[in-house]
């Protein structure tokens, strides 16, 4: 998609000029909530030379879940991602966090069609299917697995009250 592009042409040009602007490029943090989180989770798989130190996808509507059987957008299937790409986006640096009071089958902003619905029928139960599947893929590929969970108490969605803890894995030492 364009924005995705878009976005991955940014973390590129931060990573090529990063040093001249006075950034080191190996401290690159990229986040989204919600549906910045639709874009965050897609980016590495669409363009796998863009490189971050860790990278956030808080509370996502609906996923693009790492299997080539299900149809883009929904997952892999007809995306343009290979299987080499899928293998590369298996070992970023992701941190998939969830609130886990975010179960609200009919919050008004979230995806309810018939394939964002298979995935779960709330962006917590979303989320804990996205990352049960990457965890399956990575066994069934033999790479290691980059990608972390971490579930906030209490919160629903709520990027405010998810920020702590995604500023708490921005800061934290590697």
């Amino acid at each position: 998609s364009d924005i995705v592009a878009e976005i991955g042409q940014a973390v590129l040009y931060l990573q090529r000029e990063g040093p001249r602007l006075g950034l080191d490029p190996t401290r690159l943090v990229i986040a989204g909530h919600s549906a910045g989180a639709q874009f965050v989770h897609r980016l590495f798989f669409f363009l796998p030379d863009a490189r971050a130190a860790r990278v956030i996808t808080a509370n996502a509507g609906a996923y693009m879940l790492p299997d080539f059987k299900t149809a883009h957008p929904y997952g892999l299937g007809g995306s343009g991602v290979t299987p080499a790409d899928l293998k590369t986006a298996l070992t970023r640096p992701v941190l998939v966090l969830l609130g886990e009071a975010d179960i609200d089958p009919n919050h008004r902003p979230m995806p309810r069609t018939p394939e964002a619905n298979a995935q779960g029928l709330h962006r917590f139960s979303r989320g804990l299917n996205y990352f049960r599947l990457a965890t399956e893929q990575t066994v069934r590929l033999g790479v290691p697995f980059g990608w972390k969970i971490a579930t906030v108490p209490g919160v629903a969605h709520s990027n405010t009250l998810m920020a702590p803890a995604a500023a708490a894995h921005f800061f934290a030492q590697k």
